[in-house]
């Protein structure tokens, strides 16, 4: 007897038997029909089902989701996804403000300010005492005692306060890097925990910190013509730096010239060091308010 196909079968992707288009099992092989419709991997060429999100042969990821940068690691994640499937960071950014943190920088910033002030009157009296021994004055061992002591005193000092200030900016740029997130759709370079591990790697910090600083500035504000505030904290630091290491170095020469050279470029590494805190602390005040109205015309503050 002739068995006629009925109109509304299909053929079963598995083993091309005749199965009925409602039928969500073959009856024959017993595979799953749900994925009946195949198509071909848009990477390897593979055949998969249309309803799988990832390819069975490359992995390729099939669903027409937008793509995300992971806030975390900066890997790319469906902008439908909770966690982040490389580093299983949360993807549901929220805008958090950086209005604390900045505070401690601004404050820490001040102090720094302060210590090069008293910096500068110390090395200023050390050189004093330097040039009065050069021209052949007798110094008494207590005052080049005294003077020496107060110098060590004001360097310590400036050293605390600079771990201080450090970490309360590390915090800030994480915070404000990773508000982006929220504020904006727009692609962002670095991730905030590259953001904030730049400045602590060699040879890299010396210009990975600023590329991250500008990306952070031009995008708090879209409109902000320029970012020549963060070029300019950045070239004063820099010039600050290479001038403390010379001045380093020539106090390795154990002589009354050397250590008048050595003060004379420590003094002359504070200027270029106050520009960059007074630019900082402009930056740093600049991007907070920024993002906080940005965030409030968004209502996207949660508190």
């Amino acid at each position: 007897m002739l068995i006629r196909k009925p109109q509304d079968a299909i053929t079963c992707p598995i083993c091309g038997a005749d199965i009925g288009a409602a039928d969500k099992f073959c009856a024959n092989c017993g595979s799953s029909l749900a994925n009946d419709r195949m198509v071909n991997c848009p990477s390897c060429g593979a055949e998969t089902g249309s309803a799988d999100k990832f390819c069975a042969n490359c992995g390729y990821r099939l669903t027409s989701d937008r793509m995300v940068n992971c806030p975390g690691c900066g890997a790319e994640t469906g902008a439908a996804d909770k966690f982040c499937a490389h580093c299983g960071s949360s993807l549901t950014a929220i805008y958090r403000s950086a209005k604390t943190a900045q505070n401690w920088v601004l404050a820490g910033l001040a102090l720094s300010l302060v210590a090069s002030f008293g910096a500068f009157r110390a090395l200023l009296s050390r050189i004093d005492l330097l040039v009065r021994i050069q021209n052949g004055e007798t110094v008494p061992l207590s005052e080049a005692t005294s003077a020496d002591n107060f110098v060590d005193v004001v360097v310590w000092a400036a050293a605390a306060i600079f771990l201080m200030t450090i970490i309360a900016y590390t915090i800030w740029l994480y915070r404000s890097n990773r508000n982006l997130h929220a504020l904006t759709r727009e692609h962002i370079r670095f991730s905030p925990r590259r953001a904030a591990w730049w400045s602590f790697i060699p040879i890299m910090n010396l210009f990975k910190p600023y590329q991250v600083m500008r990306e952070v500035y031009e995008k708090s504000n879209p409109r902000a013509q320029g970012s020549y505030p963060v070029a300019i904290w950045w070239f004063s630091l820099i010039l600050a730096l290479l001038v403390g290491m010379a001045a380093g170095v020539v106090s390795i020469s154990e002589t009354a010239t050397g250590a008048l050279w050595a003060d004379i470029l420590s003094i002359a590494a504070l200027i270029p060091d106050a520009i960059a805190a007074a630019y900082l602390m402009a930056i740093v005040s600049r991007v907070t308010t920024w993002q906080e109205d940005r965030a409030r015309s968004q209502s996207a503050v949660t508190g």
